[in-house]
This record gives structure tokens, sequence and C-alpha cells, in this order.
């Protein structure tokens, strides 16, 4: 496991803000400034499948969700405020889990900062169970 800025197979062209680390059975962890309710900041990871990235939060916001007193399977309304949340971001939720697919490595950053506003996004939903 290293920590590097800048990946070395992911051309990453942000700010100082994330960080990422290579060499994870996951994929690249990368730690980005978006910030949680309670304080955590907001972890993602990248895994390069043929040829194409995916951007994954691995269900960082679901389990957020669940933490704040959610429930384990959303009922209709609820998926399809996520849905209303997400679908502007180019953002889909498979499984649980928050992600979307990016062709262009330089267009990672982007993929990057669009997933994370996502689960921040869908991390705010934790209002309406407090």
């Amino acid at each position: 496991m290293t920590l590097a800025k800048p990946d070395p197979v992911i051309p990453f062209a942000m700010s100082d803000l994330y960080t990422c680390e290579t060499g994870l059975p996951g994929g690249t962890l990368v730690r980005t400034p978006f910030q949680l309710s309670n304080g955590h900041l907001v972890s993602l990871f990248i895994v390069e499948r043929d040829g194409r990235y995916l951007v994954t939060d691995y269900g960082e916001a679901d389990g957020f969700l669940f933490l704040s007193g959610g429930p384990e399977e959303y009922d209709e309304s609820t998926l399809a405020r996520i849905n209303d949340l997400i679908r502007p971001l180019d953002v889909t939720r498979r499984r649980g889990q928050l992600e979307a697919w990016c062709d262009d490595p330089a267009q990672l950053p982007w993929s990057v900062h669009l997933v994370a506003q996502a689960v921040v996004l869908v991390a705010s939903l934790e209002l309406q169970w407090r």
C-alpha cells in the first residue's frame, strides 16, 4: 500500500485536498475533501475494468444512512428521491453503491467529483430519519 499523489496510473489533476492510495484489493482509494455530517470525509474507489474506470463509493452513502437510523431497505419513495438527486450528476445506484463509469482517464477527476457530490447529497437524506 502506498500513498501517492498523483497516482501513476490515474492522471489526477485535482487539488492537494485529494489523495490516492494504490495497491488495495478494491482498487485505488481516493480520499476527497467532501465531508459528511458526522465529520467523516468521503472516500471513493477507482477500479479499472477492460480499459474503463469505475468510480464507486462501495456503499458508503447507504451505510451512512443506515447508521443514521435509516431503514435496511428503502421504500419506492426514498429510492425515487435518491435517483432524483443523483441523476443530474450522471451517477447511478446499483446494489446499494453509487457509481459512475469513465472511459477517458483524463475525465476521472470530474467523475470523482460527481460521485463524491452524490454521496453527500444522498447522505443528506439522513435528516428525514432524525
